[in-house]
């Protein structure tokens, strides 16, 4: 059986906000048990909440050896297709797909890109959307339906996909300006 908590006992424990836990609550859908006679009476999954509170891995840029990738040297704009405006989508994807999954700093690549919050793109294999999906967990998205064919006929584990969305995400000073933000 699972551990129940009160928000405010979570922020204590895990040394955030509430504002923080509430928004681990609704991103992971984290499970909430409410008291049958006193609807006020919320509490969390303990458990669920402390796998999210981990600390999670980080990456440097300066780590990766960005000069072994295969995309090196390949025209940029076939990593950035518009989705809305490709007639071929599909094909296209799977010929990008095939270099970044071939390629030996793929999972590097795509920690990157969950790293810096990059919102478009295929890095490591992965658009920008699927990206997004598999960082809140919503695996079973038609999102996702092209992504899980190509992996499951090139015999990938998309746990790598998961694993991968879990990095820290890197945050840097704003210049003069004391402010934070992610990059």
């Amino acid at each position: 059986m699972s551990r129940k908590i009160y928000i405010e006992d979570a922020a204590t424990r895990y040394n955030v906000t509430e504002r923080t836990i509430s928004r681990w609550v609704l991103d992971y859908k984290v499970t909430k048990y409410v008291n049958p006679l006193d609807q006020t009476d919320v509490m969390y999954d303990d458990d669920e909440l402390s796998r999210i509170a981990r600390p999670q891995p980080s990456i440097n840029y300066n780590d990766i050896d960005w000069q072994s990738a295969n995309c090196r040297g390949i025209q940029t704009d076939l990593f950035f297709l518009e989705e809305d405006l490709v007639k071929k989508k599909h094909l296209e994807y799977e010929m990008v797909r095939r270099v970044c999954f071939a390629c030996p700093i793929r999972q590097q690549c795509l920690e990157w890109a969950y790293a810096t919050s990059e919102r478009y793109g295929m890095m490591g294999g992965i658009t920008g959307i699927e990206r997004r999906y598999i960082a809140k967990g919503e695996f079973n998205s038609l999102f996702l339906s092209a992504l899980k064919v190509f992996v499951d006929k090139h015999g990938i584990d998309f746990s790598s996909f998961v694993k991968a969305s879990k990095v820290r995400r890197i945050v840097r000073e704003v210049p003069n300006s004391g402010s934070r933000v992610g990059i």
